[in-house]
């Protein structure tokens, strides 16, 4: 198992051809959302240009799967802190990273994003929902209303790097900060996050890449100690080349699977309906999944995923 990392860790480190993909995504995607920004779309019509823009899309040994799936959004009802029942979406896109070996599913991560324009144009601040917020930072228990986990009660959602929940933070002239929730949480000033705000955090020693020493597959193997650039955690990219960087290295997302081992069956259920939502199944056929699937779980979704499949078969 240990060498499908060692593979992955050569190509992020010296594959030449793996760097420049990842820019070339970098820059497709700039090229669509600025595009979309002149023509005034709105959040789901740029997530919709993206989409169709990025799909079938290689990088390196990896490839990427896209599509804007239309259904219901996702709403679900929970305690905020106030301990009054609110009524919130959940997220409009989800992304979700895979490294596979035929069937068998090695690693796999997923990351729920809401996305956000600026309030103002030109600004680079957003207003952001405190009741919304304390959803995707917390992770509170909730009940599905539609969508994703529509009509099921009591749901908990694994968060333990709060690297669940985040923020796709678009802004004018056709870029994407990344934050998650717990970031956006820290440096807001009242109901309002700023560009500037999360740009001076990135001085922080700490802040770009963590190792989840945990969960992490290939720490016996590799001299990694206290950071790491691949198979970490991500919790700010300033622009859309950090975020490919980082999504690309596998350090988006809170862990699914780890050591071809399952962290969260809900999760897992999750990621296959969608694959199917996708019309992926028929590429997508997990043994993982065939034993430890919630069978009962019906899940509908309104919004854009992205997913990025490593395979060494």
């Amino acid at each position: 198992m240990h060498s499908y990392f060692k593979n992955l860790a050569k190509e992020f480190l010296y594959s030449s051809n793996f760097q420049c993909n990842q820019n070339e995504i970098a820059r497709k995607i700039y090229d669509t959302l600025s595009k979309s920004y002149k023509a005034k779309d709105n959040e789901v019509k740029m997530v919709t240009k993206l989409c169709a823009a990025l799909n079938e899309e290689k990088c390196g040994a990896a490839k990427l799967y896209a599509a804007k799936i239309h259904g219901k959004r996702s709403y679900v009802e929970f305690y905020n802190g106030s301990n009054e029942r609110k009524v919130k979406e959940l997220a409009d896109m989800v992304i979700i990273s895979l490294v596979t070996s035929g069937e068998k599913i090695i690693l796999e991560k997923i990351a729920l994003i809401q996305n956000k324009k600026e309030e103002k144009e030109g600004t680079v601040k957003w207003k952001i929902d405190q009741d919304q917020l304390f959803l995707l930072n917390n992770m509170p228990i909730f009940d599905g209303v539609s969508g994703l986990f529509s009509k099921r009660k009591n749901i908990t959602l694994p968060n333990i790097y709060g690297q669940l929940g985040n923020y796709g933070l678009l802004y004018s002239n056709g870029d994407m900060a990344f934050a998650n929730a717990k970031i956006i949480n820290a440096l807001q000033d009242g109901a309002t996050i700023s560009f500037d705000k999360i740009r001076n955090e990135t001085a922080r020693d700490n802040i770009f890449y963590h190792t989840n020493m945990l969960f992490h597959p290939i720490y016996n193997e590799i001299s990694i100690i206290t950071r790491s650039p691949i198979f970490g955690t991500c919790d700010i990219a300033l622009n859309l080349y950090q975020f490919v960087r980082n999504w690309t290295q596998l350090n988006v997302g809170e862990t699914v699977v780890t050591g071809g081992m399952c962290t969260s069956n809900i999760l897992l259920g999750l990621t296959e309906c969608i694959f199917k939502k996708m019309k992926l199944d028929n590429k997508f056929n997990f043994n993982i999944l065939k034993e430890e699937k919630i069978r009962d779980l019906e899940i509908d979704f309104n919004g854009a995923v992205f997913v990025l499949r490593y395979d060494f078969a």
